[in-house]
């Protein structure tokens, strides 16, 4: 089974997390220590410049980093289930009217993600699968089975739903 990707034995729920979840895990808690032992510092009076100011940022960033490399998406009966730490989206199969996948940048960095178009209106970007812009060609395998997979159950279930 692919990084990022678990399936239950029934096959009824798949699962997709983000690739850099384990680094994000390693580095969050070394920039909250960081921005902590900063913050002691400078309440402390002893302000060093250069290097408080870093944590002091680092700190403030974690909870930024956290929220955006732990997010998943669930598949199951119901429809596709967004979550990521301070938010939560569901999008029942049959309010579905698009799932495309696109190229999502910014400043030359970006991924190619899974957007889900509504019925009523709206976008939601799923926060996995993605993958880099610069990713390997296996990598960009992986995506586009993944992506395939997604619009493949969604057909599957407005199908047998008879939307």
């Amino acid at each position: 089974m692919a990084s990022g990707e678990g399936k239950t034995r029934d096959g009824t729920r798949v699962e997709y997390r983000t690739p850099d979840r384990k680094g994000a895990l390693l580095l969050s808690p070394l920039m909250v220590a960081w921005g902590f032992f900063s913050l002691v510092r400078v309440g402390l009076g002893h302000f060093s410049g250069f290097v408080d100011v870093l944590g002091l940022a680092l700190g403030v960033l974690a909870p930024f980093l956290l929220n955006t490399s732990l997010g998943k998406t669930v598949l199951d009966d119901r429809g596709i289930h967004a979550w990521r730490p301070l938010w939560r989206r569901t999008v029942r199969w049959q309010d579905v009217l698009s799932i495309t996948t696109e190229e999502k940048s910014s400043q030359g960095s970006g991924a190619h993600r899974v957007r889900v178009r509504r019925h009523k209106g709206g976008a939601l970007w799923l926060p996995a699968p993605y993958v880099e812009l610069r990713a390997t060609k296996a990598e960009m395998d992986r995506f586009a089975a993944q992506a395939a997979e997604i619009t493949t159950r969604w057909r599957a279930r407005t199908a047998a739903d008879g939307s």
